[in-house]
Formats: structure tokens, C-alpha cells, sequence
């Protein structure tokens, strides 16, 4: 099968970023489902200590500073090759490489699904 190819990248909405896809699919994404998916190591990282810490009730729970604003802002998108997209947040990650399979499988999803 082949990879799913964006033919259209542009804005959604406020704070929802749209894409056409080559198989005529529309993807709305919030900034919020984007920054909580965020798939570099150093975010993968924070959500799995996120849940050990759930799983933890005495463990007190403090404010990670490091993790995504509530209202992130997207600052820059560029292309990775022909299988990705980079996101850059104006507070927080830039190191988010967004595959073109893992944007087909958000589609459609909001932020409280994930």
C-alpha cells in the first residue's frame, strides 16, 4: 500500500491545521491534538511518565514544565522528505517529525481520544 501523501497543508480554522490528502480525504488537526502527539523521544517520554504517575495515587503530582501549554501555538511547518512533517511550537518541542501514516491514523480524532 502506498504511503498516504499530503497534496494541500494550510489552515483549518483558529488553531486547526487542514489537510488534503492524495486519496481526496480532509483532515482538521487542533494545535492541541498535535502537541499532545507530539511523537520526539523527549515527549514520548513525558507521557509515559505521565502514566506511571497516574497509576501511582500516592505520588504526589506536580506541574511538569516541560510539558505542552494548554493553548499551544504553532509556529513554523516544514516538509521531512516525502514521509513527515516538522512541527514547530513557539513554547515547547521542535523536534516533532510527524509521519504522513501517523497523521492518516489522528484523522478525525480529537485530543481527549488519544
Amino acid at each position: 500500500m502506498a504511503l498516504p501523501q499530503p497534496i494541500e497543508i494550510g489552515k483549518g480554522g483558529d488553531r486547526v491545521v487542514r489537510i488534503k490528502w492524495d486519496d481526496g480525504s480532509l483532515c482538521d488537526y487542533t494545535f492541541r491534538l498535535l502537541a499532545k502527539t507530539c511523537p520526539c523521544a523527549n515527549c514520548r517520554k513525558r507521557r509515559e511518565e505521565a502514566e506511571q504517575k497516574k497509576s501511582n495515587p500516592l505520588q504526589l503530582r506536580m506541574a511538569d514544565p516541560d510539558a505542552p501549554p494548554e493553548d499551544p501555538i504553532l509556529k513554523k511547518i516544514e516538509w521531512v522528505g516525502n514521509y513527515a512533517l516538522r512541527l514547530t511550537w513557539e513554547k515547547g518541542c521542535e523536534h516533532g517529525i510527524y509521519s504522513f501514516d501517523l497523521l492518516k491514523e489522528l484523522c478525525g480524532k480529537s485530543e481527549d481520544e488519544v
